[in-house]
């Protein structure tokens, strides 16, 4: 009888043991699958990211124009697009240094952020120059969220201790545009708008 008690009692300690060696086991595959689940949601953030503003890049924000271009070619909803270069930034550079420049495109990002609409979809498209996505959007009302940006930023005092300014190029999607077109209208008008004297906006021709 005192043996059979004793089996028992061993068997009870050995079932505890395993069970507890199963949630030891099945908590650390969990945490595995969590921190795996972490590390490629930062590879796909630094994928995406452009690091220093930390808004799109470039590739991703012409994934999105892309995107957005398929979808309203369905919609026929508008679509318009706001092109923008900080002005004299080479100056910005040479005079006070790379690191001052790259804070005042901080900077500015941020201001951009303050005037545009919570849908719309902003990114650095290379050096000085971002590049605004504006879904649903009408020529005038691009123009509307251009005044916005430009206001700010014109009435902002910035690290320099100086006032920047922006240009700005608008296009509006047209029925025959790809995104390659209508990029390339945008940066029509975004090169009037400098050769007019710079801290202006331009719309391309409709």
């Amino acid at each position: 009888m005192f043996l059979f008690k004793a089996q028992s009692v061993y068997d009870y300690r050995l079932v505890i043991k395993v069970i507890f060696g199963f949630i030891l086991i099945g908590l650390l595959l969990l945490w595995r699958y969590y921190e795996l689940k972490k590390y490629n949601q930062k590879l796909l953030y630094l994928s995406e990211t452009d690091l220093l503003t930390q808004i799109y890049n470039r590739t991703k924000i012409d994934q999105a124009l892309h995107d957005n271009i398929d979808t309203v070619k369905k919609t026929r909803e508008p679509l318009a697009l706001l092109l923008i270069d900080v002005d004299y930034f080479k100056t910005v550079n040479d005079t006070f240094g790379h690191p001052v420049g790259d804070q005042i495109l901080i900077e500015i990002v941020q201001l951009i952020k303050e005037s545009i609409r919570r849908y719309d979809i902003l990114g650095r498209w290379g050096g000085e120059e971002f590049l605004i996505l504006c879904p649903k959007t009408t020529q005038d009302e691009a123009l509307k969220v251009a005044e916005r940006i430009q206001k700010k930023i014109k009435n902002a005092v910035f690290t320099t201790q100086q006032r920047h300014s922006v240009s700005i190029g608008i296009a509006t999607l047209r029925l025959d545009d790809t995104p390659h077109t209508l990029i390339s209208h945008a940066d029509a008008a975004l090169y009037q708008a400098k050769k007019d004297g710079r801290d202006t906006i331009s719309i391309a021709p409709q």
